[in-house]
C-alpha cells in the first residue's frame, strides 16, 4: 500500500507592484454574487477592517507582474506522512 506524501513550501520575501497590476479575492462571499475580484487599487480604497475580507487572488502572478521583488528563503519540502508503530 503506497503511502501519500504532502508537500510543505515555506518562503519569506517581499514585492513591490502597482497597485493596478495585482488582484484580490474576497474570502467572506466565495460562491455569492457580490464575491467579485477587485485590483488593488480599489483595495486600497477600503477602509481597514474590509481590507481584511480579502485575500491576494495569485501570489505567482504577483511576483510575475511585479515591479520589484526579493526572496529570503524557498523552501520545497516532500513530507512523509507519520504513522504511529511504523
Amino acid at each position: 500500500m503506497s503511502k501519500e506524501v504532502d508537500i510543505t513550501v515555506g518562503f519569506s520575501g517581499w514585492l513591490r507592484i502597482r497597485p493596478e497590476n495585482i488582484k484580490f479575492m474576497n474570502f467572506v462571499n466565495i460562491g455569492k454574487d457580490d464575491a467579485d475580484d477587485i485590483t488593488g487599487s480599489e483595495w486600497l480604497k477600503l477602509s481597514h477592517e474590509d481590507r481584511c475580507d480579502y485575500v491576494l487572488e495569485d501570489v505567482v502572478a504577483a511576483i510575475r507582474d511585479s515591479d520589484y521583488c526579493e526572496w529570503e528563503d524557498i523552501d520545497v519540502v516532500a513530507d512523509e506522512p507519520f504513522m504511529c508503530g511504523e
